[in-house]
């Protein structure tokens, strides 16, 4: 079959596919036409006979033309046909033209500029609504008051009215200025504790109320944040519909606004499986940053509606870093080329945002927005070590042999392969030393702690409750409420637990023990000690982390009603996390730590510690013992894992197929016991399936079933969804790493849908290349551009036709959206 028949054959398929009909049937009559009025069934299935290509020409409701579709050969770039679609466009008085050649599909409204590439044809409602949308009114047209969201709060109590701030105004008049001018992309930085889901909620009400939108989504990055948008947002909007996409994806279809996690969209492929990608109008994106990085960019590029990016990081973070000394495996490289990205992909190519309220802006406003910490660094001499070039070097006795060995560790490896009771200890003793106190009660005040791993977190928090019950006997019980709580994921409950702590519904506790959770996004305004029991090495999540406790509160003393106003709130780092960011990055507002007694505070970026006294073992004392490469170091209480087993090489001698016999068995049996978990299964919800599985699955005894161990078992890298739905014979095997790699070049053709026809072809070769052949892919990251042509790799791109930088796109997508190399 010829070249020109099977693109037509695809593009026939596509057209079906999505709704349009070639014949009359008992739904309705026929809405394409073929260019001369060709019989279609004269033709065969390859629709061979005539000359030249069958042009389609889709029609309305009413059978009036709506919309040209250009086809052209499997081997034509679609875009060549542009002038000529164009003219037989105006010819039929049509809007809307379609450039494809059965595989790359363009997508063109004539009352724009320029084509918009798409993944799948747009249906004729689609078209219909963008052609029949009513003329909408300026936004700059509304005189946007601070009560505009108080407005459609309905009854509430005076406390929970919500007025806007003078800068919240600024950005709304900034954003329907540029909007009303003809921009489409914006982007607002602003501190974290500012606001910005108020925001949005009143751009939400603007964009419809003036017709400029009747659809939004609003795109998180963690379901956590789904709900607690939704709640609130719900709250400020009652006139309008809000749902969770995951929680009933057929009523989200039909809301108004839409939020959705980047997750449950991309699942599957949920977003080309749920949504056209002329659903939104509107999307709004939290934590901008997040929704762009790797091939989560190809679902923010599908929907062709305006984009806002709301960001509490700002690139300049990264000021006066020299990219060239640093290596591949730095974080920093990456996260500059994701923060830079960020500003380009919303219209912000100078680097400068549509808007911007920084933590400066807030802090130094009459009346202060937002609190600033005060800043405690404590270091224990070992971890002081494990940040230095050197390490911590000591001796180490094996348990077993009785040899002695030495040994060196970095920071990355304490609570993973070195363990120190009495560092734990210490850390808990200085915090209890330090730590804020409640104005009203005098206790310890409302504190979050991030530890290392959950192991770590459940060695703190228990810890933290016998110095409680040792300080404060009788004071904090499992009936009044535990002193410390770990809330971490692998905790039954672990989203509510948070939302409670946050609302003070746990009793007296005081101390929250997490990992990775209470992080973006989560507000307490009450909390008064943020404490980092763990290095930190992302600028982006130590904003979040130390983000949490700048927000204002007002404690109020019910017995004599006196106001004690938060004027501050303690950052606690044991792992000199600040002067790393204070040494490397350029914050505008200067850090401050406490001074001892008789010294002025200094800013931390000029230390002048004074050097702590190593305290040395009793001679005789063995100070390190080592057993199964575990190293603990030999304290007063001499502390293993215990509760939790890890899945490291040992399980490697249980029969891999004995293994997934026993998962898969283990997700039937629970299918039939758990009514929720069988129709999570069933209905492709992502979400409740893993929630379930973790909760009554995951981490047991005996068999240990982890995503880890999983991967190992199976020896695929898939996420631990697609091991359920493979276990309940939902799908007949699990997708592999040729699946992974087509769809991974479908959406980076989304990503870089600005490029040209010939080179898209080139750079699927090289990414092609780059995943299957490790000769080719070692000799590019080696920057040998040579292999770019030689056939015995593979490649055939010409030489000259692709530059260093063009090469680096493509291995840096591989890289930053994690496919797998195929061999």
């Amino acid at each position: 079959m010829q070249k020109e028949a099977k693109a037509r054959l695809k593009i026939n398929a596509l057209l079906q596919e999505t709704g349009w009909k070639f014949f009359d049937d008992k739904t309705g009559a026929r809405n394409i036409e073929v260019e001369g009025n060709v019989n279609l069934e004269s033709l065969g299935d390859d629709f061979e006979h005539g000359k030249g290509f069958i042009d389609y020409l889709l029609l309305d409701t009413k059978g009036f033309p709506l919309a040209v579709l250009e086809a052209k050969s499997g081997s034509k770039d679609p875009v060549v046909g542009k002038k000529q679609a164009e003219d037989y466009a105006k010819a039929k008085r049509c809007r809307f033209v379609i450039l494809s050649n059965g595989d790359t599909h363009y997508f063109w409204d004539l009352n724009q500029n320029a084509e918009k590439i798409i993944l799948k044809f747009p249906t004729q409602k689609d078209l219909m609504k963008l052609l029949t949308a009513t003329t909408a009114r300026p936004l700059s047209g509304i005189d946007i008051k601070d009560d505009w969201i108080v407005q459609s709060q309905g009854a509430v109590a005076e406390a929970d009215r919500k007025f806007l701030r003078d800068y919240q105004l600024d950005a709304i008049n900034t954003i329907s200025n540029k909007f009303d001018e003809g921009s489409r992309r914006f982007l607002l930085e602003m501190a974290t504790g500012t606001g910005k889901t108020l925001l949005a909620a009143a751009l939400i009400k603007l964009f419809l109320k003036t017709g400029n939108a009747s659809r939004i989504l609003f795109l998180v990055d963690r379901i956590e944040l789904a709900d607690q948008a939704s709640q609130n947002i719900s709250s400020y909007l009652k006139e309008y519909n809000i749902a969770i996409f995951k929680e009933n994806k057929e009523q989200a279809l039909q809301n108004q606004v839409v939020i959705a996690t980047i997750q449950s969209l991309s699942y599957n492929q949920n977003f080309l499986k749920y949504f056209s990608q002329f659903d939104f109008d509107l999307l709004i994106s939290d934590e901008a940053h997040r929704s762009i990085y790797g091939n989560n960019r190809a679902i923010f590029e599908y929907f062709q509606g305006a984009k806002i990016g709301l960001t509490a990081t700002p690139k300049d973070y990264l000021k006066g870093i020299d990219e060239k000394k640093l290596i591949e495996t730095d974080p920093r490289k990456l996260e500059k080329r994701v923060l830079q990205d960020t500003y380009k992909t919303f219209g912000c190519e100078s680097g400068e945002p549509t808007f911007r309220f920084d933590l400066k802006d807030a802090v130094t406003h009459k009346p202060p927005y937002l609190v600033n910490p005060v800043i405690y660094d404590k270091r224990s001499d070992k971890t002081n070590q494990m940040q230095s070039e050197e390490g911590w070097q000591d001796a180490f006795i094996d348990e077993i042999t009785g040899e002695q060995v030495e040994e060196t560790f970095k920071i990355r490896q304490l609570e993973r392969k070195v363990f120190s009771d009495s560092l734990n200890h210490l850390i808990v003793d200085e915090f209890l030393k330090t730590a804020k106190k409640d104005p009203i009660t005098g206790e310890i005040g409302k504190s979050i702690i991030y530890c290392i791993s959950q192991n770590h977190a459940s060695k703190i928090a228990r810890i933290l409750n016998e110095a409680a019950d040792k300080n404060w006997p009788g004071k904090y019980s499992g009936h009044s409420g535990v002193f410390a709580r770990q809330i971490t994921s692998n905790v039954v409950g672990s989203q509510e637990l948070t939302k409670k702590y946050r609302n003070n519904q746990l009793g007296n506790t005081r101390i929250a023990v997490t990992v990775n959770m209470m992080t973006t996004g989560y507000d307490c305004t009450d909390l008064l000690n943020v404490v980092l029991m763990k290095p930190i090495f992302s600028v982006s999540d130590f904003v979040q982390i130390k983000g949490r406790g700048t927000r204002p509160h007002a404690f109020k003393n019910e017995l004599t009603g006196q106001i004690t106003q938060k004027d501050s709130y303690h950052l606690i780092d044991f792992f000199g996390v600040c002067e790393y960011f204070e040494d490397k990055y350029d914050y505008k507002e200067p850090l401050k730590i406490p001074a001892g007694k008789g010294m002025l505070p200094k800013p931390i970026s000029e230390p002048q510690p004074k050097p702590e006294p190593k305290t040395e073992p009793e001679p005789g004392d063995p100070p390190i013992a080592v057993a199964h490469g575990k190293f603990m170091y030999i304290g007063t209480d001499f502390l293993v894992r215990d509760n939790q087993i890890q899945i490291g090489d040992d399980c490697m001698k249980v029969d891999r197929e004995a293994y997934r016999n026993h998962f898969e068995q283990s997700v039937k049996d629970l299918m039939g016991t758990d009514k929720e978990f069988k129709s999570a299964l069933e209905n492709n919800d992502i979400d409740e399936t893993e929630r379930i599985a973790k909760e009554k699955l995951l981490e047991k005894p005996k068999y240990y079933f982890s995503l880890e161990s999983l991967r190992k078992a199976y020896q695929t890298s898939n996420g631990l969804a697609d091991f359920l739905r493979k276990a309940a014979g939902v799908i007949e095997r699990l997708p592999d790493k040729y699946d992974r790699m087509n769809q991974g070049f479908e959406e980076f053709k989304l990503v870089y849908s600005d490029t040209p026809y010939e080179k898209l072809n080139y750079f699927e070769n090289i990414y092609q290349c780059f995943l299957t052949n490790p000769d080719y892919r070692h000799a590019l990251e080696k920057g040998n551009l040579g292999v770019l042509d030689d056939q015995t790799f593979g490649g055939i791109v010409p030489v000259g036709r692709i530059n260093r930088d063009e090469v680096e796109k493509v291995v840096s997508y591989i890289k930053e959206s994690n496919i797998a190399y195929v061999n």
